[in-house]
């Protein structure tokens, strides 16, 4: 992709643009979601939008998050919330603390367990798993793989207090290959 400096901004933009005039009507919201994955997997990074597109639509299609992380109790416990929440996003990660987490994606539910290890303090993990997520997410674009890893990391968290128990990459894989699920 080719890119083009924006002005005086410091901005760099694609040469090309997708336009979303039709997300919403007739393009539907799951083919939209395709045609900005594919537009972004290209190099794409510049997307037209107006509030007039579809009655608005198109905004809320584009504005849509790509990916949630929270826990239930973020949700104060609410799992209709956690419904709609997961019908909206287009891809929503529950943390579930010891029991691991589930993967929101394609209209269904997966759930990763968590690896076996003897908790100290939780205080932190919920902040590395979706660090954790994050980065192997937008290594692999693998939500599944995503979260073992991120389970796997948090997973070093809860053994002790503070952040000396942040792992390094190393300790990860290594528990990632012998870890205990």
């Amino acid at each position: 992709m080719q890119y083009r400096r924006l002005g005086r901004s410091g901005l760099n933009v694609s040469a090309l643009t997708l336009g979303t005039m039709n997300f919403g009507n007739p393009t539907d919201k799951a083919e939209a979601f395709r045609m900005i994955d594919a537009a972004l997997e290209a190099g794409i990074n510049l997307f037209d939008c107006a509030d007039v597109y579809a009655g608005g639509e198109s905004e809320r299609i584009l504005g849509a998050a790509h990916v949630v992380v929270l826990s239930l109790e973020d949700l104060g416990g609410d799992r209709q919330r956690l419904e709609a929440l997961a019908r909206r996003a287009r891809l929503l990660v529950l943390t579930l603390g010891e029991q691991g987490a589930l993967v929101y994606q394609h209209g269904g539910h997966q759930r990763v367990p968590a690896f076996e290890v003897e908790e100290v303090d939780p205080t932190g993990a919920g902040d590395v798993f979706a660090t954790g997520f994050l980065i192997r997410y937008a290594e692999t674009g693998d939500a599944i793989e995503a979260a073992r890893f991120a389970n796997c990391v948090a997973s070093f968290v809860v053994q002790g207090i503070g952040p000396a128990n942040l792992p390094s990459r190393e300790q990860v894989e290594e528990r990632l290959k012998h870890g205990r699920i």
